[in-house]
């Protein structure tokens, strides 16, 4: 898989008005200051397009690969939330927590605006998580069923009515039946799903490209 922030910037060069997102970045993988440096100058280059999906991730294999703990990386993802919001709307900043402390440092570049944080995950937690903290949730593979209790929930505990429900799905138009996902194109928006991103299970990049170019035509039908 591609690195997410780099992928990010080519996208970034390469349009001018189309918004930028990760689905989803693993935050406790990440030095949070580097990365609010890091995250701040893509949002900058791109004129403030970025959209920051982000989840605690589950596999403890990269956990180890990193030097890291698995078992404490919801805490360390609070913090991370935490650092990224002192970094990007305070100058300078300071922070003390658990995990991570500093001092009236100054980051920059700040983002251009308020980055939306789009949380992600499976699971009570998650979704307290994101009504919390969140500018919205985005879910993993749902049926348009699961994805309307999962809205009707979020939305119980989330009063503000710009917090977006996001689903990232399979959707390859190049080794899928059209029909099945035309048929989800139009059950998701009332299941209460805002958005939905394509991830299209390609081996290559090529591949990757023409499914979407596929799946962009496809939809530009409807």
């Amino acid at each position: 898989m591609f690195d997410p922030v780099l992928t990010l910037a080519w996208a970034a060069a390469a349009t001018t008005e189309i918004e930028i997102g990760t689905a989803v970045l693993v935050l406790p993988q990440y030095q949070p200051v580097a990365l609010a440096n890091t995250l701040g100058s893509l949002d900058v280059l791109s004129g403030g397009r970025l959209i920051l999906g982000a989840a605690v991730g589950w596999s403890g294999r990269e956990f180890e690969a990193l030097g890291q703990d698995i078992s404490n990386r919801g805490e360390r993802m609070e913090e991370i939330l935490d650092v990224l919001t002192a970094c990007w709307y305070t100058d300078p900043a300071s922070y003390h927590g658990v995990h991570y402390a500093f001092d009236d440092i100054r980051v920059r570049p700040q983002p251009v605006r308020e980055v939306p944080i789009w949380i992600g995950g499976h699971g009570a937690r998650a979704w307290r998580r994101a009504a919390e903290r969140g500018h919205g949730f985005m879910a993993l593979g749902r049926t348009s069923n699961e994805m309307a209790d999962i809205a009707h929930e979020l939305r119980s505990h989330q009063v503000d009515e710009s917090f977006v429900v996001a689903l990232r799905t399979g959707w390859d138009a190049s080794d899928m039946s059209h029909a099945r996902i035309l048929e989800e194109f139009e059950a998701y928006p009332d299941a209460g799903v805002d958005h939905v991103i394509a991830a299209p299970w390609q081996p290559t990049f090529e591949g990757w490209c023409e499914s979407v170019v596929a799946l962009a035509e496809l939809l530009a039908l409807r």
